[in-house]
């Protein structure tokens, strides 16, 4: 896969999702298709080439990894997304190689925009949440950020330390 971020990704950390695949739980393919819609509603993506399941913890989080034709030249080809009860969000694989990774940036992207509305910062340069950018939101938000770092990102697959860039 050269000219592509694949370097960065543990694919050993995740499963491919294809007609070969055992079939999925409903609830995983459907947050997995959630996932596929929220990518495909950029403009920057052509097409989704290869999807594969991260991670899933049922009615709170799904972690996937996508494989993308990306429309804009200078677009990573692999991208993570981040759904569940929460505002979904894509992650770049750069820095996150593996699932425990992806969920940690998205728990880092979704904190600085918490953190902007506590101190009146405006937050249209930070990842979008779909939500008014108000007291009453960042709170909820941060609440369920704290409860995502402390109880799920232990249980996902990969390592916070694991470092591909060599």
């Amino acid at each position: 896969m050269n000219g592509t971020t694949a370097s960065f990704i543990q694919f050993e950390t995740v499963e491919l999702v294809d007609k070969y695949s055992s079939p999925l739980e409903p609830q995983v393919r459907e947050s997995l298709s959630e996932a596929q819609n929220y990518l495909m509603s950029f403009a920057w993506v052509n097409e989704i080439k290869q999807s594969y399941v991260g991670d899933f913890f049922e009615g709170i989080v799904g972690i996937f990894l996508f494989q993308i034709s990306p429309r804009i030249v200078g677009v990573d080809d692999f991208v993570w997304v981040i759904i569940g009860d929460l505002h979904a969000a894509y992650i770049t694989v750069e820095n996150c190689p593996n699932p425990a990774a992806a969920l940690d940036g998205f728990i880092g992207a979704m904190e600085e925009w918490v953190s902007a509305v506590e101190n009146a910062q405006p937050t249209e340069s930070l990842v979008p949440v779909n939500v008014p950018a108000d007291s009453e939101h960042a709170a909820a938000l941060k609440t369920r950020l704290n409860f995502l770092d402390a109880k799920i990102l232990p249980l996902c697959k990969g390592s916070l330390s694991d470092d591909l860039r060599q």
